[in-house]
């Protein structure tokens, strides 16, 4: 049985480390992060480049 909880993950996107918790799928016997699906990806590269746009204002805004 699978079900889904919080997966932290580390992308590097333009020279800069960004630490993103996104949704994943687990495996219950395993604990294990089951194969992400496309679905799960988009949703942690969308939370991804918002950070990274907000950085982005907040430096234009200085």
């Amino acid at each position: 049985m699978t079900y889904i909880k919080d997966y932290t993950n580390t992308y590097i996107f333009h020279g800069h480390q960004y630490t993103i918790i996104a949704p994943a799928l687990w495996d219950e016997k395993t604990n294990k992060v089951v194969d992400i699906s496309e679905h799960l990806l988009k949703k942690a590269l969308i939370l991804l480049d918002t950070r990274y746009q907000n950085i982005l204002i907040a430096i234009t805004l200085v």
